[in-house]
């Protein structure tokens, strides 16, 4: 288990109690750890995005943009919400994505990827979008008008995707 603190960096639970290995004090202000199917680990939070190899026992700086959220994609890039753009990063290279009503950004608040779909939802405070092969779809409220909050997004194979809307009712897409 891994967690990411504000002021102490990354903390291991191992053989009942927190450790802290060499280097994951630098790391600080996490807001999200995922581990990558090759072992490598990425943080995100405050301080920016770090990245830790499976060889390796460093951590390094990848962006010192702000974080929102991680999510490992099942084709093994790393989906990254940033505060008002998304970015897919690859071994060959990034891809960004920017979310926008006309001039204004809209800022992000998770990305999750469902994996038994193979769909990339984002979450932001004006709704949540789906991307998919033609482009990205907003979803910015429920049938009955009530805008979606977007900050909290579920899905499995038996259940499909799942948010909340701004009066705290369950919805499904």
């Amino acid at each position: 288990v891994l967690i990411g603190t504000d002021t102490r960096g990354i903390l291991r639970w191992r053989d009942g109690q927190w450790h802290q290995e060499p280097g994951d004090e630098l790391v600080l202000g996490v807001d999200s750890i995922v581990a990558m199917d090759d072992g490598a680990l990425y943080a995100g939070g405050g301080s920016g995005l770090w990245k830790r190899d499976v060889s390796s026992t460093a951590w390094t700086r990848v962006s010192e943009e702000a974080i929102r959220e991680l999510a490992p994609l099942s084709d093994g890039r790393l989906g990254v919400a940033y505060q008002y753009r998304v970015a897919f990063l690859a071994e060959s290279g990034s891809y960004p994505v920017s979310l926008s009503l006309g001039d204004n950004p809209i800022p992000l608040q998770t990305i999750v990827h469902f994996e038994e779909y193979d769909e990339t939802w984002v979450g932001s405070k004006l709704g949540s979008y789906r991307i998919g092969r033609h482009g990205w779809t907003q979803y910015p409220q429920a049938t009955d008008g009530v805008a979606l909050t977007g900050a909290c997004l579920f899905a499995d194979k038996d259940v499909p995707a799942t948010t909340v809307d701004v009066q705290g009712r369950l919805l499904q897409f």
